[in-house]
Formats: C-alpha cells, sequence, structure tokens
C-alpha cells in the first residue's frame, strides 16, 4: 500500500513537472499547434480578402512579448509588396499591416533608404577623421517642425517596384548624420571637415539635402560637453562653400543650442506635469 501511495505521489509529480515545463515552453516559445493554426488561418484569410493575388505564407513565427504569432507575407513578383498578418494562440486573426507596408509605400521607403545609407557607408569609412557615429537616411515624411525642400519626394508618391535614381532623391531627401571626435573643437575646424564632407560627397556622386554635424571631445568613459562639443542640426549641403562657411557655422551652432534648451525646457515640463499627476 505504501510503495502504491509513493508511486502515486512520484506519477502526480512527474505530471506536474511535464505541465510546468510545457507551460514554460509555451510562454517562451509558443507551440506548434497554435503555429499550424495560425498558418491555415493566415492562408484562409488571403484567399477570403487578397483573392486573385500571388501572396505567399514565408513563414510563422512566436512573438513572445505578445504571446501572439507572426504570419510573414510575400510576392514572388514585387520585392515591395510584404507584410505581415498577426494572429492569437487559437489563430484568430488580429490585424495586419498591409496598410501601412504597401498601400502607404512603407517598404519602398526603407528600400530606398537602405541603398542610400549603404552608399554614405562607403563614403564615411573614406573619411580622414575619427567618425565615432555617421550614417545617410532619405527622408520622405518628417515630424512636425522638420523641414525638407520643397521639392522634396513624398513617400505617398513613391511607386511600388519602380527602379529610381537613389541620388537624385537624396539631393532633396538626403539627411547625413555625423559625429567626429576630435582634440580641436573649433568653428574652423568644423568648417574645415564640412567642405571635406561635402568634398568626398561630389567626388563619389554622392547627394545630401542637409547635415546633423557635431564635431566633439568625447573622453574616455563617452561622455562630453558643451564646451568640448559643437552641434549644428539641419546645415544645408548648399550653404557649405567656402564664401562666409564660418559665419554659417556660428549661426547654425547658436540656433542649434537654442532648439536644445527650448527641447529640455519642453522635456523638463512634461515631467513636472507628470509628477503632478
Amino acid at each position: 500500500m505504501k510503495k502504491r501511495a509513493i508511486k502515486t505521489v512520484v506519477i502526480c509529480v512527474s505530471v506536474l513537472l511535464l505541465l510546468a515545463v510545457c507551460f514554460f515552453c509555451n510562454a517562451f516559445f509558443g507551440n506548434p499547434v497554435s503555429k499550424l493554426m495560425a498558418r491555415h488561418n493566415a492562408q484562409k484569410y488571403l484567399q477570403s480578402e487578397f483573392y486573385g493575388t500571388d501572396y505567399e505564407i514565408e513563414r510563422v513565427s512566436y512573438d513572445l512579448k505578445t504571446g501572439c504569432y507572426n504570419v510573414y507575407i510575400f510576392s514572388p513578383i514585387s520585392q515591395d509588396s510584404s507584410f505581415t498578418v498577426n494572429t492569437n494562440m487559437i489563430g484568430r486573426i488580429l490585424y495586419n499591416d498591409y496598410k501601412l507596408r504597401v498601400n502607404d509605400r512603407w517598404n519602398t521607403a526603407q528600400r530606398l533608404d537602405a541603398q542610400y545609407r549603404k552608399s554614405v557607408d562607403y563614403l564615411l569609412e573614406n573619411l580622414k577623421y575619427n567618425v565615432t557615429l555617421g550614417y545617410g537616411t532619405l527622408e520622405f515624411d518628417v515630424e512636425e517642425g522638420e523641414a525638407l525642400a520643397k521639392d522634396a519626394v513624398r513617400q505617398s508618391d513613391l511607386e511600388l517596384d519602380k527602379i529610381y535614381n537613389i541620388q537624385e532623391i537624396a539631393r532633396t531627401n538626403g539627411h547625413l548624420v555625423v559625429y567626429i571626435n576630435s582634440d580641436n573643437i573649433t568653428f574652423e575646424k568644423t568648417s574645415e571637415i564640412l567642405l571635406e564632407i561635402k568634398k568626398l560627397c561630389d567626388e563619389n556622386k554622392i547627394k545630401f539635402y542637409k547635415t546633423d554635424f557635431t564635431l566633439q571631445n568625447e573622453q574616455a568613459d563617452g561622455t562630453t560637453t558643451d564646451d568640448n562639443r559643437i552641434s549644428l542640426r539641419g546645415f544645408l549641403y548648399d550653404d557649405i562653400c567656402e564664401d562666409n562657411l564660418l559665419d554659417k557655422v556660428k549661426k547654425s551652432y547658436e540656433e542649434t543650442q537654442e532648439y536644445f534648451k527650448e527641447q529640455d525646457k519642453i522635456k523638463q515640463e512634461e515631467i513636472e506635469s507628470y509628477q503632478k499627476n
């Protein structure tokens, strides 16, 4: 009788351990049944909502943060026509991002941006200064308060799968972000480096509309101070010329400092408002 009781306890403990392992695996990795249901229902969804198209399911993955499944959809004949269908644990369709990624041309914008960024990466690797951070991006739609060239390309104007002249778009949409570490933090040095960047861009036929440029003396612990940093925000390509460049740099620096002060003020007001509530 005693042996039977011990056996029963062992079985119960084993079952509990097995359930715990299953619960753990399901929470962190999902389960094959839910994954199959997600794929099956996504396929039915494609047939219902996108009937007559060539969309196919690429793969299904479990999202640890939400406990849901992402079904990745693609078109074999359109590089800009991929999107995601999201389902819950029982395969119920929750949403898809087709409008954003395909209709609103987010995929197309990202494709062009990646091509431009790659060309700028090559350029910055050949800049003779110590670049601690540098990249290029194409801004099709900017945040409130920002500005693009009057003839800039808008994301809504892009065409799916169209082959664009990246540098022609960069002429009005290109934005360079460059941080350079140096022991010489002066407006004269800033002007010199800006001219070098423009010269290198012109030699490599790389266009940009504006740059956020920072010249700083970064300490060993990675920190800098205002006395060891000159930052220019939205400095235009057309303004990078030897004629009055030093005065333009000083003016941009002052405007950038005012912008940062205003942003700090807004942030502080938000913090105080949050603390009061």
